[in-house]
Protein backbone atom coordinates (compact mmCIF):
# COMPACT_ATOMS: atom_id res chain seq x y z
CA UNK A 1 0.00 0.00 0.00
CA UNK A 2 1.08 3.09 -0.82
CA UNK A 3 1.49 5.63 2.40
CA UNK A 4 -1.44 7.66 3.04
CA UNK A 5 0.10 11.33 2.78
CA UNK A 6 0.03 10.29 -1.25
CA UNK A 7 -3.48 8.13 -1.58
CA UNK A 8 -6.36 9.85 -2.35
CA UNK A 9 -8.89 8.90 0.62
CA UNK A 10 -10.87 7.44 -1.89
CA UNK A 11 -7.83 5.31 -2.66
CA UNK A 12 -7.47 4.64 0.83
CA UNK A 13 -11.11 3.61 1.47
CA UNK A 14 -10.46 0.97 -1.37
CA UNK A 15 -7.15 -0.41 0.57
CA UNK A 16 -9.02 -0.92 3.59
CA UNK A 17 -11.75 -2.26 2.24
CA UNK A 18 -9.76 -4.85 0.01
CA UNK A 19 -8.06 -5.73 2.62
CA UNK A 20 -11.35 -7.35 4.33
CA UNK A 21 -10.85 -10.77 4.84
CA UNK A 22 -13.28 -11.96 7.24
CA UNK A 23 -16.13 -14.08 5.24
CA UNK A 24 -18.72 -12.00 4.44
CA UNK A 25 -17.10 -8.74 5.07
CA UNK A 26 -18.49 -5.71 3.50
CA UNK A 27 -16.84 -5.19 0.10
CA UNK A 28 -17.84 -1.43 -1.02
CA UNK A 29 -17.89 -0.91 -5.15
CA UNK A 30 -14.30 0.32 -5.52
CA UNK A 31 -12.92 1.10 -9.32
CA UNK A 32 -11.48 -1.96 -11.00
CA UNK A 33 -8.16 0.06 -11.03
CA UNK A 34 -7.91 0.67 -7.79
CA UNK A 35 -8.51 -2.86 -6.84
CA UNK A 36 -5.61 -4.28 -9.08
CA UNK A 37 -3.62 -1.83 -7.63
CA UNK A 38 -4.63 -2.72 -3.93
CA UNK A 39 -4.51 -6.11 -4.61
CA UNK A 40 -0.97 -5.96 -6.64
CA UNK A 41 1.11 -4.20 -4.06
CA UNK A 42 -0.37 -5.88 -1.56
CA UNK A 43 1.28 -8.89 -3.46
CA UNK A 44 4.83 -6.78 -3.54
CA UNK A 45 4.55 -7.11 -7.02
CA UNK A 46 5.85 -4.13 -9.43
CA UNK A 47 3.61 -3.14 -12.71
CA UNK A 48 6.28 -4.97 -15.03
CA UNK A 49 5.94 -8.32 -12.16
CA UNK A 50 2.71 -8.03 -12.34
CA UNK A 51 2.06 -7.85 -16.06
CA UNK A 52 4.03 -10.68 -16.96
CA UNK A 53 2.23 -12.53 -14.81
CA UNK A 54 -0.78 -12.21 -16.92
CA UNK A 55 0.44 -11.85 -20.36
CA UNK A 56 0.09 -7.85 -20.51
CA UNK A 57 2.07 -4.88 -20.99
CA UNK A 58 3.29 -2.49 -17.99
CA UNK A 59 2.05 0.00 -20.28
CA UNK A 60 -1.71 -1.62 -19.86
CA UNK A 61 -1.10 -2.34 -16.12
CA UNK A 62 -0.86 1.28 -15.49
CA UNK A 63 -3.50 2.59 -17.74
CA UNK A 64 -6.52 -0.07 -15.49
CA UNK A 65 -4.96 0.99 -12.77
CA UNK A 66 -5.39 4.94 -13.35
CA UNK A 67 -8.53 4.25 -14.57
CA UNK A 68 -7.65 5.01 -18.67
CA UNK A 69 -9.06 1.47 -19.20
CA UNK A 70 -12.13 0.41 -17.59
CA UNK A 71 -13.62 -1.98 -19.91
CA UNK A 72 -11.17 -4.80 -19.31
CA UNK A 73 -12.54 -7.67 -21.79
CA UNK A 74 -13.73 -10.77 -19.29
CA UNK A 75 -10.71 -13.36 -20.20
CA UNK A 76 -8.56 -10.66 -19.26
CA UNK A 77 -10.15 -9.71 -15.85
CA UNK A 78 -10.37 -13.99 -15.61
CA UNK A 79 -6.54 -14.04 -15.79
CA UNK A 80 -6.17 -11.24 -13.33
CA UNK A 81 -8.16 -12.85 -10.83
CA UNK A 82 -6.07 -15.87 -11.52
CA UNK A 83 -3.00 -14.19 -10.41
CA UNK A 84 -4.24 -11.81 -7.78
CA UNK A 85 -7.58 -13.40 -6.40
CA UNK A 86 -10.98 -12.01 -6.24
CA UNK A 87 -10.95 -8.46 -6.66
CA UNK A 88 -14.24 -8.12 -4.43
CA UNK A 89 -17.45 -5.98 -5.72
CA UNK A 90 -16.10 -4.03 -8.59
CA UNK A 91 -17.35 -0.83 -10.74
CA UNK A 92 -15.91 -1.52 -14.22
CA UNK A 93 -17.35 1.96 -15.43
CA UNK A 94 -18.53 4.82 -13.43
CA UNK A 95 -22.02 4.91 -12.33
CA UNK A 96 -24.89 6.82 -14.31
CA UNK A 97 -26.33 9.08 -12.33
CA UNK A 98 -30.43 8.48 -12.71
CA UNK A 99 -32.32 11.10 -14.99
CA UNK A 100 -35.20 12.90 -13.48
CA UNK A 101 -38.47 12.30 -15.12
CA UNK A 102 -41.59 13.89 -15.34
Amino acid sequence: MHASRLCPASCARAHKAIDMKSPGAYLPAVSIGMAIRSAREAKGWSQPEFAAKVGAARETVSRWETGSITNIPQRTLMAIESVLGPLGKVESKPARKASARS
